[in-house]
């Protein structure tokens, strides 16, 4: 049975059933390793370091030290397949604590454990379990890194742990906390010049908004929704249950899939919440108006499509799909519910018809080097109106279904959509789990 949680892995060593780690896939919260860190190597130290400090700057989590794994098909995801419990000479804890305490500023908090393997004498699985960093610590960073020739020189780097993958903050998104954190700290404009920006916004300048204040250069695809009637939503923006702590926790259908969850708490940004990273934003003003925005590169709407530079860029139909009903999911049962007015939600693309263009393949990603694809001549907007009573599944169905006919691809392509025109939930999930 698989595994999902830290604290399921630490218990199934300490009743000594190692064999329950078998099937449980790697996530953003359990690594796998099937040696120990070369510690004596520069490289060794700096891969202990990256990892750990990535686990700390999300949810926390738990390395294991003995377990094999797989790539899953299509090479989405890391499953744990192999027992190889280590010799216990090999494993010196105060060695790892001190590189841990040495490599990685703040210290981060953190347990390392031995468990003896039940079937081999001498021979064992260490645990390196590492608790999240409060809020108002992060982020740690690593302050050596490694270069080409493998030796560690003074510099820095910021890691986060991404799905079952950890990675390192690009140079615009460390910029961008920088740069946030001198925001947060300068006067606040007034509340009048805020209002008066929010209440002139039409979709194109909500969407410049957005793409100004992140400094995105990559192709965009970008989902709005604009009430029909006045409303104030300013009252629910902050606070306990509001519209920025749903921007915070936004309960998607898988943590470690596509959704709008991002590190950071949300914040003002012209009189309304604003949840964003270097991937993705979603802002949300007082007058009722969400905007989202993705891009479209290898970290986000074309992850693992293995898409070279200068030449098409294919979306992952799976991102794509899944992140458009999040939206739904996030905006129409959680946003926008009890404003008590319909709402018309739209779906458009920038950069999409460039050199190079951004490529829509014709079905879904688990043989990435035999899809095909389609561009489209022009960027496009589409709007439609909110589906009522609200139901994300549909609202979904019908931005993908315009998304695909910019492609010149009929309804019959859209992915996971039953008979009733919706987005279905659970075709998703049943797909995720026979392709990861």
């Amino acid at each position: 049975m698989e595994l999902s949680r830290p604290e399921d892995v630490l218990s199934a060593l300490a009743e000594q059933r190692p064999d329950r780690l078998i099937d449980t896939y790697e996530s953003a919260e359990i690594d796998f390793k099937s040696q120990p860190y070369q510690l004596d190597t520069d490289k060794g130290k700096w891969e202990l370091s990256k990892d750990v400090a990535g686990l700390a700057n999300l949810t926390g989590g738990v390395l294991v030290i003995g377990v094999r794994t797989v790539k899953t098909e299509g090479n989405f995801r890391e499953v744990a397949k192999q027992l190889r419990p280590v010799p216990v000479a090999e494993l010196n804890r105060e060695k790892y604590h001190s590189i841990i305490r040495d490599q990685i500023r703040p210290a981060v908090d953190f347990d390392i454990a031995y468990y003896p393997d039940p079937g081999q004498g001498g021979k064992g699985y260490m645990t390196i379990h590492v608790k999240p960093l409060p809020e108002s610590e992060r982020y740690a960073l690593v302050r050596r890194m490694v270069t080409d020739e493998g030796q560690l020189v003074d510099s820095m780097g910021v890691p986060v742990r991404d799905g079952d993958q950890t990675r390192w903050l690009s140079v615009d998104e460390v910029y961008r906390l920088l740069r946030d954190g001198q925001l947060a700290s300068a006067p606040t404009r007034r509340e009048t010049q805020a209002t008066v920006i929010v209440e002139t916004l039409n979709w194109d300048d909500a969407a410049d908004r957005l793409v100004e204040l992140k400094d995105w250069e990559d192709p965009l695809l970008i989902w709005q929704s604009r009430p029909q009637k006045s409303v104030d939503l300013l009252s629910r923006m902050w606070g306990k249950d509001s519209i920025s702590q749903a921007l915070f926790d936004p309960h998607p259908i898988r943590p470690n899939g596509f959704n709008w969850y991002v590190l950071t708490q949300p914040k003002q940004f012209d009189g309304g919440a604003l949840s964003s990273d270097g991937r993705r934003a979603i802002w949300v003003t007082p007058n009722g108006m969400v905007t989202a925005v993705a891009t479209v590169n290898d970290e986000m709407l074309a992850w693992a499509m293995q898409n070279r530079p200068g030449y098409p860029q294919r979306l992952n139909v799976l991102a794509v799909t899944e992140l458009t009903l999040e939206y739904f999911r996030l905006v129409d049962e959680r946003i926008v519910a009890g404003t008590e007015t319909r709402y018309t939600h739209s779906i458009a693309m920038r950069k999409f018809a460039g050199d190079p263009p951004v490529v829509l393949p014709e079905g879904l990603p688990n043989m990435v080097s035999s899809l095909s694809g389609r561009s489209t001549s022009q960027d496009t907007r589409y709007e439609f109106d909110q589906y009522i009573p609200a139901n994300p599944e549909r609202d979904a169905y019908d931005a993908m279904y315009r998304l695909y006919a910019s492609f010149q691809l009929g309804p019959d392509r859209v992915p996971f959509a039953d008979d009733d025109s919706r987005i279905d939930t659970v075709k998703l999930l049943e797909w995720l789990r026979a392709n990861r």
